[in-house]
């Protein structure tokens, strides 16, 4: 039980965090900055995890400079032929930012596994969206002149904001629905820990030294650990 519980849970917020990343990759397709402006005010605030190289976006200095690069490439898009230039700029920036807002929620998961999805689908969601807007942009060039490239351009500025702010809130309530029952079993407190006089702990049935299952019960370092804490808590 406690295997299938541990795998589970795993799984969910791999899947999770995937649909996270890819949310944010296609976002940034539209605008490469104000993704990243928002995931690092989204882990400023506690909101996302980051990997421990990556914690640097999540400080003030950070946040400022993502704020003025987005102030710019916002404003840029409503001037008429820098819009395209920024098109053929941003379209590399686009790529690299896809591949890196896809990864950094994946921060626990082997470097060859994250990576790899990381440029499959954060660079390919990411390279998509530009690209099919980077057309849309040079349509309306053509067709009106330049005059219908502000609506373009504010089409794109609030589908990279919605779809950033979605793709943050969306997995909270699949997370509830998906795993809320499974969890609020070990979800307790540490007072109703004490109160009920047990501590339950899920490990891995076959993931010796660490957890594994036995004759006499499940044994291994996670099962000392979880019997030492258990022991300095008095249950």
């Amino acid at each position: 039980m406690g295997a299938a519980l541990g795998i589970a849970v795993e799984i969910g917020e791999v899947l999770l965090s995937l649909a996270l990343g890819i949310g944010l990759a296609a976002a940034v397709g539209l605008r490469v900055f104000i993704p990243l402006l928002v995931v690092a005010l989204a882990a400023y605030f506690g909101k996302i995890p980051l990997a421990p190289a990556l914690s640097w976006l999540a400080t003030l200095p950070a946040i400022v400079m993502l704020a003025i690069a987005a102030t710019v490439e916002v404003a840029g898009y409503y001037i008429p032929g820098v819009d395209n230039v920024l098109d053929t700029i941003a379209a590399p920036l686009a790529l690299v930012a896809g591949t890196f807002v896809v990864a950094a929620p994946l921060w626990d998961l082997p470097p060859l596994l994250k990576w790899s999805a990381a440029i499959l689908a954060g660079g390919g969601a990411a390279g998509l969206t530009h690209g099919v807007t980077s057309l849309l942009r040079a349509k309306s060039t053509v067709t009106t002149g330049g005059l219908g490239n502000p609506v373009v351009a504010t089409t794109e500025l609030g589908g990279s904001l919605g779809l950033s702010l979605l793709a943050l809130a969306a997995p909270l309530p699949a997370e509830a629905r998906g795993y809320g029952d499974t969890l609020s079993t070990v979800g307790e407190s540490l007072d109703q820990i004490r109160a009920k006089g047990r501590l339950r702990v899920g490990v891995y049935a076959d993931f010796a030294p660490f957890s594994a299952a036995g004759a006499g019960g499940p044994r291994g370092i996670d099962v000392e650990i979880a019997r030492l804490i258990a022991n300095r808590l008095g249950i």
